[in-house]
């Protein structure tokens, strides 16, 4: 598959491509669908980690992916913070995605504590987790907190993911 998206990284578009090129079975769509990634986080929290305020999180949905936006209200085109969730069958698909994920990053450093697995690429401001058959990427504005921050958030998303 080839991707050409201006302003998007070749690491930042793998969980699209992934989600778009991988044929989900019809319980992980159902799953999928059923996945509201803004119930895995709050607004409230969201605000606190950052230091920002954002607007109410906005989902959407790409095949196996949830995504939910948290924006600048003062200019909704910025996005805060930024919550992917990509639904796979079983464990193996989400550890696929981050491994393919993580050989094509430009800068991965490693983050204990945080789902099964999980590394922050500064240059792209991700934060990137599996637990389960879940990968969460989180990205984060520039101005809102770096690390820290996407670490409280996905910690606290991943602890509230289905355990089916």
């Amino acid at each position: 598959m080839r991707c050409h998206a201006r302003g998007m990284t070749r690491a930042a578009l793998i969980p699209i491509a992934f989600a778009l090129c991988w044929t989900p079975t019809g319980a992980t769509s159902q799953a999928t669908a059923a996945l509201d990634p803004c119930t895995l986080i709050t607004k409230a929290e969201v605000e606190a980690a950052t230091k920002m305020t954002v607007a109410a999180g906005v989902k959407s949905q790409v095949a196996n992916l949830a995504i939910c936006e948290f924006a600048d209200p003062k200019a909704p085109a910025t996005k805060i913070a930024t919550l992917n969730v990509l639904v796979g069958a079983k464990p193996a698909d989400a550890k696929g995605a981050f491994d393919l994920a993580k050989s094509n990053a430009a800068s991965v450093e490693a983050v204990a504590g945080v789902g099964d697995q999980a590394y922050w690429d500064k240059y792209l401001r991700i934060l990137r987790a599996t637990k389960g058959r879940y990968q969460i990427d989180l990205t984060v504005d520039s101005s809102a907190g770096g690390l820290d921050a996407a670490k409280t958030i996905v910690t606290k998303a991943a602890s509230r993911l289905p355990t089916s």
